[in-house]
C-alpha cells in the first residue's frame, strides 16, 4: 500500500505534466545522423537553425525518432508553490531544488537531503546536505524546509499543488540538518 501511493501520486503528477508538455508537440522526424554528405549548412542544423547542434551518434534515440517540443507558453509563475502547469514547472526546476528527486528511470534520489529513513508509522527524517545557501547567501536548513512546507499547506494562500502534500501534518526541525515530516496518516510522500 505505501509503495502504491507514492507511485500513484508521482504517477498523477507526471500524467499531469505529460499531457500538458504534449500538447505542445509540434514535430516529429526520423532521426538522421548528418554524415560527410550533408554539404548544405543547413542540413546539418539542429532544430533552431543554430551552427553547431547538429546531431551526434550518441544521441540518436533506439527508435530513430527525434521529438522536438517547443513549449510555446509562458510559466504562470516562478514561484513554486503557486503554479501547477508544465511551462512553469520546466524551469522552476532549473531553479529550484527539493529534498528529493527522480531520476529518468523514475527512482527517487538525493537531492538537498542526503538520506531518509522511517522512524514510524506516521513519521520521516530526513538528512540535509550541509553548506548549501540560498542566492542571497542564508544557509539551507531544517528552518528552511519547515518554512516552505508550512507555506505550501498555508490555506490563506492555497498552492495549486498542495493535495499532492495535503497528509502533511508537522514539520519539527530536530536540529540545523534534521527535520522529521509527520503525516495525518500512513504515507510515503
Amino acid at each position: 500500500m505505501f509503495q502504491s501511493k507514492i507511485h500513484l501520486k508521482w504517477s498523477a503528477l507526471g500524467f499531469i505534466v505529460a499531457a500538458i508538455g504534449f500538447g505542445s508537440l509540434i514535430w516529429a522526424a526520423p532521426l538522421r545522423s548528418p554524415g560527410p554528405e550533408a554539404r548544405d549548412p543547413e542540413e546539418s542544423r539542429g532544430s533552431k537553425g543554430a551552427p553547431g547542434t547538429e546531431l551526434r551518434p550518441e544521441a540518436v534515440a533506439a527508435d530513430k525518432t527525434l521529438i522536438v517540443v517547443n513549449d510555446v507558453t509562458d510559466p504562470v509563475s516562478l514561484d513554486p508553490h503557486q503554479e501547477f502547469d508544465a511551462s512553469s514547472e520546466n524551469i522552476i526546476n532549473q531553479i529550484y531544488d527539493g529534498l528529493i528527486r527522480m531520476d529518468a528511470q523514475g527512482r527517487i534520489q538525493p537531492a538537498l537531503a542526503e538520506s531518509w529513513q522511517r522512524i514510524d508509522d506516521l513519521t520521516w527524517e530526513f538528512h540535509l546536505r550541509k553548506n548549501v545557501v540560498f542566492h542571497n547567501g542564508d544557509p539551507f536548513t531544517g528552518e528552511s524546509v519547515k518554512f516552505s512546507i508550512t507555506r505550501q499547506l498555508d490555506p490563506s494562500h492555497p498552492a495549486p499543488n498542495a493535495g499532492l502534500v495535503d497528509t502533511i501534518q508537522d514539520v519539527e526541525v530536530v536540529d540545523p540538518y534534521t527535520v522529521h515530516i509527520k503525516t495525518k496518516v500512513p504515507d510515503g510522500v
